[in-house]
């Protein structure tokens, strides 16, 4: 967080959240985290742990968390249930979970990303599917076919365009209405699993390398509108 001059990295394998300077790069501490931490969200409105670094409080979720995105108009984050095929609702002020809802059919779901002026949350699925959610009434109202093993998501506000990015390759959609939805052409990512997009160039960001336990050249694709 420029603004704070600090960064936060998820470490999985100690069950901690980094906290460093920007400059220097020196850890300036190791926060405690629930069974590997995986996603990281910051929120400008609250900056609670932000600014003391310690921990405000533990929400206890129904099941398996993946990504997340931040409602800051409602004071929520929507987050992903792996293991579920439902999207949790927290409420960040109360520090409580608010609602979790279904959004099968479909399976395992990861990448998410919202598109706020339709009200539309994009999931990227384990059956290779980035599915289209009304968070007002929790009803799927859409879906494309993408790649295999989706890990990552981002939605285009100047575009309506959602990308969801998967290990073989990555597919996405054009929002014309809360209603109707295009697919986009597929993109070839060659391993690509994560993703970040410019709001401003409009250009997606995805991460491409071997496999675990595979040798070869991590490489960032660059892939514009």
């Amino acid at each position: 967080m420029p603004d704070l001059k600090k960064g936060f990295a998820t470490s999985g394998q100690k069950n901690k959240l980094i906290v460093f300077d920007l400059e220097s790069f020196k850890v300036l501490k190791e926060v405690e985290t629930g069974q590997n931490p995986d996603a990281l969200i910051y929120l400008p409105s609250i900056q609670e742990i932000a600014t003391s670094l310690e921990v405000k409080a533990t929400i206890a979720l129904d099941g398996k968390p993946e990504a997340a995105v931040d409602h800051a108009e409602k004071g929520l984050v929507y987050v992903n249930l792996e293991d579920k095929s439902a999207v949790a609702a927290v409420d960040v002020r109360k520090h409580e979970l608010a609602g979790t809802h279904s959004i099968a059919p479909g399976d395992a779901p990861t990448g998410l990303a919202a598109d706020f002026k339709n009200g539309l949350l994009f999931a990227g699925r384990g059956n290779k599917k980035l599915v289209v959610v009304d968070f007002n009434s929790w009803k799927v109202v859409g879906s494309v076919e993408i790649g295999d093993h989706c890990d990552g998501a981002a939605f285009d506000p100047g575009t309506g365009n959602a990308y969801a990015s998967c290990r073989d390759k990555s597919g996405g959609l054009h929002v014309k209405d809360e209603a109707t939805f295009e697919p986009l052409p597929a993109l070839d990512t060659a391993g690509g699993k994560t993703c970040a997009l410019d709001p401003k160039s409009h250009k997606l960001f995805i991460t491409s390398g071997p496999a675990r336990g595979q040798s070869g050249t991590p490489k960032i694709l660059v892939f514009a509108p």
